[in-house]
This record gives structure tokens, C-alpha cells and sequence, in this order.
């Protein structure tokens, strides 16, 4: 009986003093998510000295039982100290770099590619329209070199054969001397050979403005081209 009312009174002076004390503790509170338990151990064992009053043992008991406590919190508040000063370690931020939207990203690239696309493209029909305006240019003054040249061939032949026709009738003219003979055969071959030169010369002339003219309806016929495959080079922007 004597030890339950000891140990009543022991709590009845211990708990206020605990709770007090663990409640002015910031580091007991909830927010710290830490509840600080007290256990009171039993004290089973009767001063040893015979001499000391109930009271002055009761009270002896109690200042133990205090200082033990105390140390106990003492303990636990160094732990919750250390626990915060660990959570709350501060870290080096990290510096953030920019970072250019994917989205923007994939659109200068496509754009890029679109622009690559359509100059192939352009590019190759060029390449493709001048090989073929270069053909057909070159046969056509081919067509017309060689048209000239029959024309002064047949023009040249005439000449000579009217000149043998009439060299043979000076020859056979029985009335004329031998000088005579000889000096109109060679004025009808001069003759000749003036109407030849004449002739080659104006073939030469119209040659050279046939070649002029099928060189200007080349140029021509390129600048359609480049202004027909700028238009379809925009057209292939929008298209694609």
C-alpha cells in the first residue's frame, strides 16, 4: 500500500513538471512530427537509510526521477536537432540552362528540310530544261549550218559548171587564136572565182545572223525557265 501511494505521489509531482517542460520545447511539438514519450519507471526500491523521513525520501525519489527525465529530453531534443539539421541541409541550386522548345526546334528543322527539298528539286529541273534546250539548240544551228553550206556548195557548182560550158566553146571556136583562147578562158575563170568568194561571203554573213538568232531564243528560252521554276519553287514551299 505504501509503495502505491509512494509512487502516486511520485507521478502527481513528476508529470506537470515533464509536460510543461516538453510543451515550452519547440522541438517536441507536432509539427516536428515527433511525440516525445515519457516513461516513468517504477521505483521499487526503499531508501537504504533508515533515518530519513517519508517526505524527504519521497522528495529525494522525485528530484532523481526529475534529473533522469531531464536528461532523457535532454537527449531526445540533441536527436531531433541533429534529424533537423540533416532535413534541412541546404543544397546547391541548380543553375538552369535555357532549353529551346522541341517544338521550334522541329520546325526550323523541317523548315530547313522543305528549303532543301524544293532547291533539289529546282535544281535538278534546270539542270534537266538546260540539257535539253542546249540539244535542241545545238541541232537547230546544226540544221542551219548545214542547210547554208548546201546552199553555197550548189551555188559554187553553178558558178564552175557555166564556166567549163563556156571555156569548152572558147576552145572549140574556130575563129579565135590561141591567145585569144587562152586570155577568155582565164577571165571566166576569174570570174568564177569572184562569184564563188561573193557567194561564201554572204553565206558566212546570213550564217552569222542565224547563229545570232538561235542564240537569243536561247537566252530566252532560259530566262522561262528560271522564271517558270521560281514559281514552282514557291509553289513547293506552301505545297509541302
Amino acid at each position: 500500500m505504501k509503495k502505491i501511494l509512494l509512487l502516486s505521489i511520485i507521478s502527481l509531482l513528476i508529470i506537470p513538471q515533464v509536460t510543461l517542460a516538453v510543451w515550452w520545447n519547440p522541438f517536441t511539438w507536432k509539427i516536428f512530427k515527433r511525440s516525445s514519450e515519457i516513461k516513468i519507471e517504477q521505483t521499487t526500491d526503499v531508501s537504504s537509510n533508515p533515518t530519513k523521513t517519508s517526505s524527504e525520501t519521497q522528495e529525494e525519489s522525485s528530484k532523481a526521477d526529475q534529473a533522469e527525465n531531464i536528461e532523457k529530453l535532454k537527449t531526445e531534443i540533441e536527436d531531433l536537432k541533429k534529424k533537423i539539421n540533416e532535413d534541412t541541409t541546404i543544397t546547391q541550386p541548380k543553375v538552369s540552362q535555357e532549353v529551346i522548345p522541341t517544338s521550334v526546334t522541329s520546325n526550323e528543322g523541317s523548315m530547313e528540310l522543305k528549303i532543301a527539298k524544293c532547291k533539289t528539286i529546282k535544281e535538278s529541273d534546270y539542270n534537266t530544261a538546260i540539257l535539253k534546250i542546249n540539244q535542241a539548240i545545238n541541232d537547230r544551228l546544226q540544221e542551219v549550218f548545214n542547210s547554208l553550206n548546201e546552199q553555197y556548195h550548189d551555188a559554187v557548182n553553178k558558178v564552175y559548171d557555166y564556166t567549163k560550158k563556156q571555156q569548152a566553146l572558147i576552145s572549140g571556136n574556130p575563129d579565135l587564136t590561141g591567145s585569144d583562147k587562152l586570155s577568155l578562158i582565164t577571165e571566166y575563170n576569174n570570174d568564177a572565182d569572184l562569184q564563188a568568194q561573193k557567194i561564201y561571203n554572204d553565206q558566212q554573213t546570213y550564217w552569222k545572223s542565224q547563229k545570232a538568232d538561235i542564240e537569243n531564243s536561247k537566252q530566252q528560252a532560259i530566262d522561262k525557265i528560271n522564271i517558270f521554276l521560281s514559281e514552282e519553287y514557291n509553289k513547293c514551299l506552301i505545297r509541302n
